[in-house]
């Protein structure tokens, strides 16, 4: 549960969010609503331009997008030195990754 904590920090409830509909991410994602399994990691920005990645929320909450903590400007490769300043970073392919120990991470 580290990784969910690490990338959802700071953001708004997403348990409190009743009523969202699933739908195709033809455009940007919007925090709380579904995404699929095969979305999980994916890293993008919504429309308000505020970090998201898909998340598996339990067996009761599916898949959603979630929002990130500070999120590095520089697209990091997996196993890349880390200092830190940033706990999330995006890979060349798109996915999120975490500082964990001085190095860039798909997490615990």
């Amino acid at each position: 549960m580290r990784i969910r904590a690490i990338l959802i920090a700071g953001t708004i409830a997403v348990g409190g969010l009743t009523g969202v509909a699933a739908e195709a991410h033809a455009s940007k994602p919007r925090i709380g609503n579904y995404c699929t399994k095969s979305e999980v990691s994916n890293i993008q920005r919504t429309e308000n331009g505020h970090w998201t990645v898909c998340v598996y929320m339990g067996s009761g909450g599916g898949y959603k997008w979630v929002a990130t903590a500070k999120v590095d400007p520089v697209v990091r490769k997996l196993g890349q030195r880390c200092t830190g300043k940033y706990p999330v970073a995006r890979t060349p392919r798109g996915k999120a990754v975490m500082c964990v120990q001085g190095k860039w991470t798909y997490g615990p």
